[in-house]
């Protein structure tokens, strides 16, 4: 096999004669500051000695090591990095691997040192690599707060991070897929090392992952005990705590870690909906609702991670998590008008009771690496079990009054195991991987009240049990060709899903899928800017809800549900990324088949009532982002992001026609943040979002001008920190949007709890992150039980 290799290696780089009959030897070393740490992506650059022209050049990697081809003929080699000074060598020094330390260039300011460096984002091997460490970048807060200032990301209105153009990520922490996005705003920015961020994920990932964010946190030297605890407190109209305590204990190549946190918090929402159905009648509702809960979460994480000969590592963690019972009371009143006449007032009080039995996740990895060959084992293994209870108390003005009483018990078990082998090949890499994972799920819907006249409602009690299957097989490559690199992959995934609907297995409902899914990039150097062209094929599976025979009733009116005919989308991807300096661009351009989106039905013997669904749609969409961060009089650090989306979407409804829905979304952020003496820094942060057309929903007012004002200041050698935050100053709490579908029209306008303070106190003794590698098997699966559809 090694003989085999080598032969195919040495035919490939025949394919290069020029380069190589330059590259006669090869130099080395280590680049670090005069502290002896290592200094990542420094640049390295050999020069003729004649008159300084550039031969060639690399950029050391994460432990600040590199290595280089030097020509036959003397010349120099020039390392620089951004905050340091520039050092000038003989190249020959190289060919002893030497450590080179290069001095920073630190200035002082009152009497803080304020660092030179900026944070440095680069493009490197498909991903748009950010540094964190020793920049001002590091003095965010937590980790989701420093993703919302790296550029190319973005921070919802909802609180999640997304990969612009791309949508929701995958998260990775030292190679561990993040499962609890809570980690973010656990683990601190000062940890982080850096931030890698793959909007074209290899063929190794789940097709439904169309983009991939990588934390690599800072490796803290020695041994010992640690500890990091951390209090939050925020007041909005209710008050939200939450608490965390991270323990580890690191012996040698053993490491043991713990952790615990507990949130609890109180929400309110009111929201105003006119919805109109089109039928036989023109049915019109204007309705309020008002909601308010309690909600209470713990969980806890424990595991080891243990070091073996060389590289090689295995671990196992066990996560626990427990959503505490709590009680929802709501209100939904409504007037009903037919044909412009009221015909009918409403008032409905809902109460809801959810009680979950704790969520017990399993992870266990190994890795080896042997030699140039490395070996990866994941396995997974999730289970979940809730039921929630829903009493709707409805009275009406002019017909009968009518109570409802549900209970949805869910039971949620899935199990994934990975192997990934990669090894070099023709001055490449080489990957190639299977995957496979079992999900059973049962769904079951009873009216406890049930009657001849409930099911006359529309409302019946039901059982669905879903069981899927699925294997894939993939295959990867990746080479640098001179300063370029490319790579391609492909994916096979064999899905077969069976659907049993009240113990009778419905052939009509059960699907078999075999797709394969291609991944091609490239990336290099035009000039002074770094550009990169990707192709990838994504997929989004259904959420387990959407497929699901369940009907909930909200009033006589309108009941939701779910639609077990729906279908995966797929979704053809074609990107452009540039770098320059502190300058990025992006443009993708998606051709979405089959998206989900929300869809109406008649209820049958009734045509003044429709059952809200899903339904499966194609369009295309275009979108755009440009960030900037440049460094202003070294103690100002902005960053601007514009980003643009546009779709070509139409649909025809009943009562309006066809209905074009193509206005675009334009989105803007301002992040600032002031290095002051004495370990003060304030933070500024603005944001804004347009109206615009998302799917088959018109987005009209949305006062989503944000303006956030934060203060940090850290003791002890930033062992102790405090910040304050002000949330949404400007009190911007409500959004307005129009959402059609075949049948209706609706109306809605929310609002949200407005202004927000938030504090935030750390304190660590000897902490540092868990150095565990467990990449996970199972992660869509694990997705689309616990939530909804994943985003591509």
């Amino acid at each position: 096999m090694n003989l085999f290799l080598k032969k195919l290696a040495a035919h490939c780089l025949l394919l290069l004669p020029a380069a190589a009959a330059f590259a006669q030897k090869t130099g080395g070393g280590t680049v670090a500051d005069i502290k002896d740490q290592p200094i990542a992506f420094a640049n390295i650059v050999l020069l003729t000695k004649a008159d300084s022209t550039i031969i060639t050049g690399v950029t050391a990697k994460e432990d600040g090591t590199f290595s280089i081809s030097l020509p036959q003929k003397p010349c120099l080699v020039r390392l620089t990095s951004l905050g340091y000074r520039t050092l000038t060598l003989p190249a020959d020094t190289l060919l002893h691997s030497p450590r080179l330390l290069l001095e920073s260039t630190d200035s002082l300011l009152g009497e803080a040192v304020v660092s030179a460096r900026r944070p440095i984002s680069r493009l490197e091997a498909g991903a748009i690599i950010t540094t964190v460490e020793n920049t001002v970048l590091s003095k965010s807060g937590n980790a989701k707060d420093l993703l919302s200032r790296v550029p190319g990301l973005n921070k919802t209105s909802d609180d999640n991070i997304e990969v612009l153009g791309k949508g929701t990520p995958l998260f990775y922490i030292n190679g561990r897929e993040m499962r609890d996005p809570k980690e973010l705003e656990r683990l601190r920015s000062e940890d982080i090392k850096s931030v890698e961020v793959i909007q074209n994920p290899g063929a190794r990932y789940d097709s439904s992952v169309g983009a991939v964010v990588r934390i690599r946190t800072v490796k803290r030297a020695g041994d010992g005990f640690g500890v990091d605890a951390i209090a939050n407190f925020y007041q909005a109209f209710y008050p939200k705590e939450s608490g965390q305590l991270n323990m580890r204990y690191r012996h040698k190549g053993l490491e043991l870690f713990a952790e615990g946190n507990f949130t609890q918090w109180k929400m309110k929402s009111t929201s105003q909906t006119v919805q109109t159905i089109f039928s036989d009648h023109t049915w019109q509702q204007d309705f309020t609702q008002r909601i308010s809960f309690d909600y209470k979460r713990v969980n806890a994480t424990a595991g080891f991670n243990l070091d073996l000969k060389g590289e090689s590592s295995l671990g196992m963690r066990y996560a626990y998590d427990r959503q505490l019972p709590f009680k929802a009371s709501g209100s939904l009143n409504s007037q009903v008008f037919e044909d412009g006449a009221a015909s009918d007032v409403l008032r409905s009080e809902i109460l809801m009771n959810h009680e979950a039995e704790p969520t017990h996740q399993l992870n266990a990895y190994y890795y080896g690496k042997f030699g140039k060959q490395e070996l990866n084992i994941d396995a997974d293994f999730y289970m979940q079990r809730a039921n929630q209870s829903q009493t709707s108390d409805e009275q009406s003005q002019t017909a009968d009054d009518r109570k409802v009483d549900t209970d949805n018990p869910i039971k949620s078990i899935t199990g994934a195991a990975k192997i990934h082998y990669g090894v070099p090949l023709g001055g490449g890499k080489f990957g190639v991987g299977v995957q496979a994972s079992l999900t059973d799920r049962t769904d079951d819907y009873i009216v406890k009240n049930a009657t001849e006249e409930t099911a006359a409602w529309g409302v019946q009690s039901s059982s669905t049990e879903l069981r899927q299957q699925a294997v894939a097989g993939y295959a990867e490559y990746a080479r640098n060709i001179k300063k370029w690199n490319f790579s391609a992959g492909l994916r096979f995934e064999h899905v077969s899903f069976d659907y049993f609907a009240n113990n009778v297995k419905q052939p009509g409902q059960c699907r078999t899928y075999d797709n394969f899914f291609p991944k091609l990039s490239l990336a290099g150097p035009v000039g002074k800017t770094q550009l990169m062209l990707s192709y990838s094929s994504t997929t989004q599976r259904p959420s387990y809800n959407d497929l699901s025979n369940n009907v909930t009733y909200a009033n006589r009116y309108v009941m939701q549900g779910g639609n077990p005919y729906l279908r995966p989308s797929f979704t053809h991807s074609v990107s452009a990324v540039s770098v320059w300096k502190f300058l990025q661009a992006n443009v993708t351009f998606q051709q979405v088949k089959d998206a989900v989106i929300m869809w109406a039905e008649r209820v049958p013997g009734n045509s003044s009532a429709v059952k809200i669904s899903n339904i499966n749609k194609s369009f295309p969409t275009l979108s755009a982002s440009v960030s900037a961060s440049p460094v202003i009089k070294k103690i100002w650090h902005p960053t601007w992001t514009l980003y643009l989306m546009k779709q070509w979407f139409e649909m025809s409804m009943d009562g309006l026609g066809t209905v074009k829905s193509k206005n675009p979304i334009f989105n803007g952020s301002w992040s600032n943040s002031f290095e002051l003496p004495k370990k003060y820094t304030v933070m500024l942060d603005m944001s804004y979002s347009s109206a615009g057309n998302y799917q088959n929903a018109r987005l009209t007012r949305r006062d989503h001008f944000q303006l956030s004002l934060g203060l940090r200041k850290s003791w002890l050698k930033d062992q102790l920190t405090l910040t304050v935050r002000g949330y949404n100053l400007l009190n911007k709490n409500q959004w307005d949007n129009t959402i059609y579908t075949n049948l209706t029209q609706m109306n809605q306008s929310t609002i949200s709890e407005g202004r927000m303070l938030g504090v935030t106190l750390q304190w660590r003794f000897n902490a540092s992150h868990s150095r565990y590698r467990g990449q996970g098997a199972g992660s869509g699966e694990i997705q689309r039980l616990s939530s909804g559809s994943k985003k591509n």
